[in-house]
């Protein structure tokens, strides 16, 4: 799961915002954002970025959508209108810290394509992997696959959490991913998995 994650936040800019949640935008918008996306698919790289500009003439604040346009121009080479519109998003962006990840390593790529002399990379540059690294981050992502029901993911980021947690020896992460795994196991149906992981998080809860 982790390596097909990683695969996902490594892709193209544009792909990566394919999974955007439609929260973020307006029906309109969303609209034009799936256009958008299709075209890009196509490599009708001009179309998804006439698209995603219209989109911005809707909701001109939309972080998301200057970083899809960044992605579109990133896509097309044109390294110093990416890095552009990147930084514009990344200025917007102000409480997502994942969009901002993702914007301060385009802007990065950006500028080692064109040499550090036409512009230098933000002080914090993060890799978009770096979450992945982060024991707090997968139990989020895990709570959330088990909520939607997705047994066996939720299983393997909570266990991948867990190995981080143990590094850092952070209890009450140890126990929360525990009791994922529990729950986990027990839509699963899979009876010595649920009790083994119940018996760890009895364990840890013990004063």
């Amino acid at each position: 799961m982790i390596k097909v994650l990683l695969t996902v936040l490594l892709s193209l800019p544009l792909l990566v915002l394919a999974g955007t949640p439609e929260k973020n935008f307006s029906p309109a918008v969303n609209s034009l954002w799936i256009k958008a996306i299709n075209y890009y698919n196509k490599e009708e790289f001009e179309k998804a970025a006439n698209t995603i500009e219209r989109a911005l003439g809707i909701d001109h604040n939309n972080a998301y959508l200057w970083h899809g346009l960044a992605g579109v121009r990133f896509a097309q080479e044109n390294w110093k209108r990416a890095a552009h519109l990147a930084k514009k998003s990344l200025t917007l962006a102000k409480k997502d810290k994942a969009l901002q990840t993702k914007n301060r390593w385009m802007i990065t790529q950006t500028c080692q394509k064109m040499g550090r002399k036409y512009c230098a990379p933000p002080k914090r540059t993060i890799s978009p992997t770096s979450h992945f690294r982060d024991p707090h981050h997968l139990y989020q992502l895990a709570a959330k696959l088990l909520k939607k029901e997705k047994w066996a993911r939720a299983r393997l980021l909570a266990l991948r959490s867990l190995q981080l947690a143990k590094k850092t020896k952070t209890n009450r992460l140890q126990i929360k991913n525990w009791v994922l795994i529990t729950k986990a196991c027990e839509s699963l149906e899979k009876w010595g998995c649920a009790r083994h992981a119940r018996n760890q998080a009895q364990f840890f809860l013990q004063p």
